[in-house]
């Protein structure tokens, strides 16, 4: 664990459930697990090590494999995002992080500081799982891996990275539309006073922004929030208070949970 501390890029983001009240509608928080718990990090570092050791098996068997590869980040980060608080930190640190994806290849995996690695501790879910059990079963049955060209292996995934990256846009959407049924329900019954948020990045429209939730560990990319425009204007740092991010209580003013249109009022503000 030390030595992949060293190496892997250590990106933790809290994480919201929600629980749906069926007769009623009513929608609930619930905080799911921290990913830093001493059970999730043993459960999560021994699949990491599974994959890595199931890489290193198929390289020195020279079978045909389905590897996961990351190129390092698309862009480099700031010296001044070490400052940053943790959240907002590791959340430009995503924006600028190449997609990882399936090859033949193992050109290595840049999150987790491995030259090589795959997917192999979910078979029953994941496809490419199962296709790397096939490959090792069959080679140390003594028959030979079932697949035995680089081609027959990825005839059997067309399009893969693309549906996985659409399962996995589908899969945030669903946890932001719940995040904004809980905000407008919130807004509705007169509970939700103001929510503290952090200011990402500009959005299209007039004093639009791409902004993250605390409340429920939501990224929502157009909120208009009246007021933010103003700070910006009458500080001297206003655009580069906005592209390092700054902290603030917003009070909600309509929420739209299909549109994903969300209106707010700034109450106060301060730099992270």
């Amino acid at each position: 664990l030390a030595w992949r501390e060293a190496r892997a890029r250590q990106i933790s983001l809290p994480s919201m459930g929600f629980r749906v009240t069926p007769e009623t509608g009513r929608v609930d928080l619930v905080p799911e697990r921290a990913e830093d718990a001493p059970a999730q990090i043993l459960v999560q570092e021994l699949m990491i090590a599974a994959g890595q050791t199931g890489a290193t098996f198929a390289l020195a068997a020279d079978l045909p494999f389905t590897f996961r590869v990351q190129p390092p980040p698309r862009s480099a980060l700031p010296d001044w995002v070490a400052d940053l608080p943790p959240v907002l930190r590791d959340l430009k640190e995503i924006q600028t992080q190449s997609p990882a994806s399936v090859s033949p290849t193992a050109a290595g995996h840049y999150s987790l500081g491995f030259a090589d690695y795959a997917h192999v501790t979910s078979p029953i879910r994941r496809y490419t799982d199962m296709l790397a059990h096939y490959q090792i079963k069959g080679h140390l049955s003594g028959t030979g891996p079932p697949l035995r060209k680089v081609d027959d292996l990825y005839a059997r995934l067309p399009f893969y990275d693309e549906r996985s990256f659409h399962i996995r846009s589908l899969q945030r959407t669903s946890e932001r539309y719940w995040a904004l049924v809980w905000m407008a329900q919130q807004l509705a019954s007169g509970a939700g006073a103001a929510h503290k948020i952090t200011v990402l990045d500009r959005a299209p429209g007039d004093s639009n922004y791409a902004v993250y939730f605390h409340s429920t560990a939501a990224l929502v990319p157009n909120v208009h929030i009246a007021g933010v425009a103003d700070v910006l204007a009458a500080s001297t740092e206003g655009g580069d208070m906005l592209v390092r991010g700054f902290s603030g209580l917003v009070a909600l003013t309509s929420v739209h949970a299909r549109s994903g249109k969300v209106a707010a009022e700034l109450v106060s503000a301060t730099e992270p």
